[in-house]
C-alpha cells in the first residue's frame, strides 16, 4: 500500500514546489510593480514641480507685461491730457477775438507759446512709445514735462 502513495507524495511535493515558486514569483513581480509605483510617483511629484515652477515664471512675465501695458496707458492719458491743453492754449490763442495783431506783444507771446507746444506734440507723436527693449521710452517722459512746462509758463 505504501507504494500508492509514494507518485501521490512526488506529485504533492511538486505541487508544493511549483505553489511556492509562483508565490516567490507573485511577491517579486509585487516588489517590482512597488518600485515601478514608487518611480512613476517620484516622476510625477518632479513633472508637478516643473509645472508649478514654469506657472511661476509664466506669471512673472505675465505681471511684468501687465505693470508695463499700465505704465503705457498712463504715459498715453499723460499725453492726452497735454494735448487737451494744448487745444486750450490755441482755443485762448483764438479767443483773441479773430484779431491777431503782430504788433501786440501778448498776441505774439501767446502764438510763440503755441508754436513751441504744436512742435512739442509733432515731437511727442513721433517718439515710439517703447524702446527697443520694450520698456517704456524715457525720451518720451521727457518730452511730456517740456510741454508741461511751457504750459505752466503760459498765461492766457
Amino acid at each position: 500500500m505504501p507504494l500508492p502513495l509514494i507518485p501521490a507524495a512526488f506529485l504533492l511535493a511538486g505541487l508544493m514546489g511549483y505553489g511556492a515558486k509562483k508565490a516567490y514569483d507573485g511577491i517579486d513581480s509585487m516588489k517590482d510593480a512597488k518600485d515601478l509605483g514608487e518611480e512613476a510617483e517620484a516622476r510625477h511629484r518632479d513633472a508637478v514641480q516643473r509645472l508649478d515652477g514654469a506657472r511661476e515664471v509664466l506669471q512673472q512675465q505675465l505681471d511684468a507685461q501687465v505693470a508695463s501695458i499700465d505704465a503705457a496707458i498712463a504715459l498715453l492719458a499723460r499725453a492726452c491730457t497735454r494735448v487737451e491743453e494744448l487745444s486750450g492754449v490755441l482755443g485762448a490763442q483764438w479767443a483773441l477775438g479773430g484779431r491777431f495783431d503782430a504788433e501786440d506783444d501778448v498776441h505774439l507771446a501767446r502764438f510763440a507759446t503755441a508754436m513751441q507746444l504744436v512742435n512739442a506734440q509733432r515731437e511727442l507723436m513721433r517718439m515710439p512709445l517703447f524702446a527697443d527693449g520694450g520698456d517704456l521710452n524715457t525720451q518720451l517722459e521727457t518730452l511730456l514735462e517740456q510741454s508741461r512746462g511751457l504750459l505752466q509758463r503760459e498765461t492766457p
